[in-house]
């Protein structure tokens, strides 16, 4: 073998081994990036589930109530992060108690995200139930009188609350290259005519 086909040898070997490092390199990214797209989408579509069911209970608060005497307001406890009210979920002319709460994080041991808590959904009356959305890393609560005045928190006097701010952010359990995906989301609702003030 001549000095050469040493060279040559030499060359092809360095220029294999810089494509075989630039393959690597774009597996490497596309694999991030398809992570970082399907967690990323996995968290939109959870905070879209949870926002739907979050609007969708403000705008029970109090559902056939009527004039029940037993209870002077159908929100019940309203809290930064703790949220209690009364309506008709079944719709059986009997009233449930609705309540959201966020859990410790150590609920969520198993996730990697320190941030990342459940928030639970319980409902009291003749269906208990209680639905679990994990993930959420944000929920808090700012209740405002008929003024736009932030009410202090908890609410003493929850016949005051006019309207309601939710905000929300939801993580990934598992980070990429250091980063949880997330997305947030925030709605502020009137209360609706059915709840009863006196």
């Amino acid at each position: 073998m001549g000095y050469s086909t040493l060279i040559d040898i030499a060359g092809s070997t360095i220029v294999g081994g810089l494509i075989l490092l630039t393959l690597l390199n774009l597996n490497k990214n596309n694999v991030i990036n398809t992570y970082n797209y399907g967690a990323d989408v996995s968290v939109q579509q959870n905070l879209k589930d949870l926002s739907q069911q979050i609007e969708s209970d403000l705008n029970k608060i109090g559902y056939n109530a009527g004039s029940s005497p037993d209870y002077t307001s159908a929100i019940q406890i309203a809290d930064s992060s703790y949220f209690t009210f009364l309506s008709d979920c079944d719709n059986d002319s009997t009233m449930d108690s609705v309540s959201y709460h966020l859990g410790p994080t150590s609920d969520l041991s198993y996730s990697s995200n320190p941030k990342d808590r459940i928030l639970y959904r319980c409902t009291y009356g003749n269906i208990p139930d209680t639905w679990k959305f994990t993930g959420v890393t944000i929920f808090k609560l700012v209740y405002y009188d008929t003024s736009n005045n932030i009410l202090s928190t908890p609410v003493t006097n929850t016949n005051n609350i006019a309207k309601i701010k939710i905000l929300l952010r939801m993580e990934s359990p598992q980070k990429m290259d250091s980063t949880y995906q997330g997305a947030y989301w925030n709605i502020t609702k009137p209360i609706a005519y059915n709840v009863v003030r006196r």
